[in-house]
């Protein structure tokens, strides 16, 4: 038997939502660790806000879809600033997987801290290179890593326009 998810009606009757600060605040006590006036939900491992209602789980920027606009949302929601934790409504928007992941840091241990640029030590020189739709594309080798930001940046304007997403 699948778990019926909360409602809207029921959601708000729990829980208050300041889309200013992006929390969730309890309205009434819902458990021993969930006093009124309390923030609700605890940071998880990968650094989403979790709130258990019910006995279900939820991701707190989906309940606040919820609470915002009356329906769950079609598909994921993107933190813009990639802040997994900051809920502010400014900063959440619907978007598909592929449009999610374009919303992505750049490799941890990258040179340059940018997505698609890489530095090539037998050149000394900063390559650019994204893939779209599962497809690379090549955009060119730079001198100078803000150079090869520009040309990444221009680049993603132009691949990501012209894809059906």
């Amino acid at each position: 038997m699948a778990t019926e998810l909360i409602t809207q009606e029921r959601l708000k009757s729990l829980l208050a939502y300041d889309p200013d600060t992006g929390h969730l605040s309890n309205l009434v006590r819902r458990n021993t660790r969930a006093a009124p006036g309390a923030h609700a939900g605890s940071l998880t491992t990968d650094g989403y806000i979790a709130i258990a209602i019910d006995g279900k789980k939820y991701q707190a920027h989906r309940l606040i879809w919820l609470y915002m606009t009356g329906a769950w949302p079609d598909e994921e929601i993107d933190h813009i600033n990639r802040n997994r934790a900051d809920n502010q409504w400014c900063n959440l928007r619907q978007a598909s997987r592929l449009e999610n992941s374009w919303n992505t840091n750049g490799h941890s241990k990258s040179k340059s801290g940018l997505k698609g640029v890489a530095y090539v030590a037998r050149s000394g020189r900063w390559q650019v290179q994204m893939r779209v739709r599962g497809q690379t594309h090549y955009i060119g080798i730079y001198d100078s890593v803000e150079t090869a930001a520009a040309a990444r940046a221009d680049a993603e304007r132009r691949l990501y326009a012209s894809s059906d997403i």
